[in-house]
């Protein structure tokens, strides 16, 4: 808060402070100090839900369920094999489809280092000459527990520090 609106909200408080030591509140001034508790209150929350966004993006997992189509970005990017292509990973669907097309480099980001650590995983496993397509599906299409255990066994050596 401002020095000025400060100033302003004490000077208020003082004269309902002043009304009530005397029994006698003036409407005026009750309204007055009500609506300076409100600016008050309003600037701590919003202080307050600032320091919850930094908290919830550095120390929270945020789970976000949106899917985009990449047939559309198809249609309007035009991928070609020249082109380099910066986007957020997400779970890395929308990049391994991306990469069908060819261009030259696709760079990820993602606030979400798991994420990330879960790309790294789907290229590993697309890399390994062992994986089947049923121990794919049974991972990614039916969530096969077992399936998923007996995989990560064999690919864990493969990820990167962390993952």
């Amino acid at each position: 808060m401002s020095s000025r609106g400060q100033k302003f909200m004490d000077k208020v408080l003082d004269r309902f402070n002043d009304a009530i030591s005397k029994n006698d509140i003036d409407p005026n001034i009750a309204l007055a100090a009500a609506g300076a508790a409100g600016v008050y209150v309003t600037v701590k929350l919003i202080k307050k839900s600032f320091n919850m966004i930094e908290s919830i993006c550095n120390r929270t997992y945020i789970y976000n369920i949106c899917w985009e189509d990449p047939a559309v970005d198809h249609q309007i990017l035009k991928i070609k094999n020249d082109d380099v292509i910066f986007r957020i990973c997400s779970a890395g669907d929308i990049v391994l489809d991306y990469a069908i097309e060819g261009p030259a480099k696709i760079i990820v980001c993602d606030m979400n280092q798991h994420q990330l650590w879960l790309f790294e995983l789907k290229i590993r496993m697309l890399r390994d000459p062992k994986l089947t397509y049923e121990e794919w599906w049974g991972i990614w299409g039916s969530s096969d527990v077992d399936i998923a255990l007996r995989v990560w066994k064999r690919m864990r050596h493969t990820m990167s520090g962390g993952g």
